[in-house]
């Protein structure tokens, strides 16, 4: 009973946001937020609604990637991927060793730890920021520890990445302070240039640290969550490049609540089929935690880090046509459809 009990305690925490969730077919899949692909259609630069996508970061050679996150003609000054030639395999870990170092973190609101992931030789000096889910107690839900396979892989491509505890979690998680605890935490530790990403509850705290932080390159969501609808004022306010996952819905991502908020809005938007919550986590889900929203394996999780290392790379300017795994049509696209990780919903 204790099981149980701490199970739906979980679950109802997890789910406190918004519980319209999002519009739903008669097959319980989310509908309208994406097109038949599975991504939502980007027209103008990842971003906010319009504007210059928070002015594209410049590749390896001054150019900068196509507006539309595509591979390119060749016009943008970004070489074309020839049709058919998958390139560097995002699915297989980079070739650089990583370093990986805990430290702690003291800001005006509170202190966490955090953990480092650093390559042997970085590409770029921009940094990615990830914060983890929710959890009721140390075991019951998301962890910091859980992102070290996502983090290390990111980093081994050349990308120093950190991995940060939330600054309130459980029972009394306040998710506008966790956002400005992240936004700190990114100016002091993170660099000029930081990626902010989350998954679930962190995923919303880290869309709002992107939202306020000054050095904002872009923001990655994974399979996050919302809640009284802070998300939408985050996104309004978010000028910079912003690029999604999402999973199966579930009472773990409140149903897939997020999706009504990216509806309407130039950003990008992949879901990972037979993906649940936890995976998103970047590696198969371990402990109590699985049996609460079960499904989703390492093929699954290999897709969710490829698709996370190729918008880093792509987005920071370090490979130029790493964007293009998010393009349907691309060989890195087909790849994951093979796999029969994504493709038309």
């Amino acid at each position: 009973m204790r099981h149980i009990f701490l199970g739906l305690f979980f679950l109802a925490a997890c789910s406190d946001g918004n519980e319209s969730g999002s519009p739903r077919d008669r097959s319980g899949s989310p509908i309208d937020a994406l097109d038949d692909a599975g991504t939502t259609p980007t027209d103008t630069p990842p971003g906010n609604q319009g504007g210059d996508g928070g002015s594209r970061p410049p590749t390896g050679d001054g150019s900068r990637p196509p507006a539309d996150g595509s591979a390119g003609d060749g016009k943008d000054g970004a070489p074309p991927v020839p049709p058919g030639e998958l390139g560097p395999d995002y699915r297989e870990l980079g070739s650089l060793a990583v370093t990986q170092k805990m430290d702690s973190f003291t800001g005006d609101t509170c202190t966490f730890a955090y953990e480092s992931f650093t390559p042997a030789s970085t590409r770029t000096e921009a940094a990615v920021v990830i914060a983890p889910g929710f959890a009721l107690f140390p075991g019951a839900g998301s962890s910091r520890e859980a992102l070290q396979t996502l983090a290390k892989h990111v980093a081994s491509w050349g990308v120093t990445t950190l991995t940060v505890d939330l600054c309130t979690n459980g029972g009394s998680i306040d998710h506008a302070k966790n956002g400005a605890a992240i936004a700190e935490f990114g100016a002091k530790v993170g660099g000029e240039r930081v990626v902010y990403a989350g998954f679930s509850a962190g995923g919303l705290g880290s869309l709002l640290a992107a939202a306020q932080a000054t050095n904002t390159e872009a923001f990655l969501a994974l399979d996050a969550v919302d809640t009284n609808d802070l998300a939408k004022g985050a996104l309004d306010a978010l000028t910079k490049p912003i690029y999604a996952m999402a999973g199966e819905p579930s009472m773990c991502n409140s149903d897939g609540n997020m999706l009504a908020q990216y509806k309407g809005r130039m950003l990008r938007v992949v879901k990972v089929n037979k993906a649940q919550h936890f995976t998103f986590e970047g590696a198969p889900c371990q402990g109590f935690k699985c049996s609460l929203c079960p499904g989703g394996g390492e093929v699954e999780a290999a897709a969710i880090r490829a698709l996370a290392t190729s918008y880093v790379l792509g987005i920071t300017g370090v490979e130029a046509n790493a964007l293009s795994w998010w393009q349907e049509g691309s060989a890195g696209f087909t790849a994951l459809m093979a796999d029969g990780v994504v493709g038309v919903q």
